[in-house]
């Protein structure tokens, strides 16, 4: 069974996930017109992907060593990852720190630093051109239906398991 994995999953709706390679590791499977890493060039393009990354995380933060659980299943299938996909989970996973600031951060400046950050999430070059405009608007929705705010929402809804 072969599964392919392409972007504009949960959370914030990237627009697309092959405009461009991700860093420097070149994907090994050029089909349907489309590039995609492998399994065994995951973890490679994670560290890539993350060690170039633009955008400083909130302090004594650091993306994970190797690719999220997501790209490794407990039963692989030879599993195929369009190119782009680790920077949108990279980006969410970004997202997700400044979120956990931005909600339980020790102070005001603290909790601030990581509104402006978020405020600028669009215009990190790796994910320029990628973010759907209309995902704050679909947060902020969720957020005055529950009685809580927009980045309280979204930290509960898109960053389960990534903060904790």
């Amino acid at each position: 069974m072969l599964t392919v994995a392409t972007g504009a999953l949960g959370g914030v709706a990237f627009a697309s996930a092959a405009s461009a390679a991700d860093q420097g590791i070149l994907p090994a499977i050029k089909a349907y017109g489309s590039e995609f890493y492998t399994q065994a060039q995951i973890d490679d393009v994670w560290r890539d992907v993350t060690g170039n990354w633009s955008a400083p995380l909130p302090g004594g933060k650091e993306f994970p060593a190797g690719a999220p659980a997501f790209f490794h299943p407990t039963e692989p299938n030879n599993d195929l990852y369009e190119v782009g996909l680790p920077v949108e989970i990279a980006g969410r996973y970004w997202r997700c720190m400044w979120l956990d600031e931005a909600v339980h951060g020790s102070n005001a400046i603290d909790r601030s630093r990581a509104a402006n950050w978020l405020a600028d999430f669009a215009k990190i070059p790796e994910l320029e051109g990628r973010i759907d405009n209309a995902y704050d608007a679909k947060m902020a929705a969720l957020a005055k239906r529950g009685g809580v705010t927009p980045f309280e929402a979204e930290l509960d809804v898109e960053c389960a398991g990534i903060t904790e």
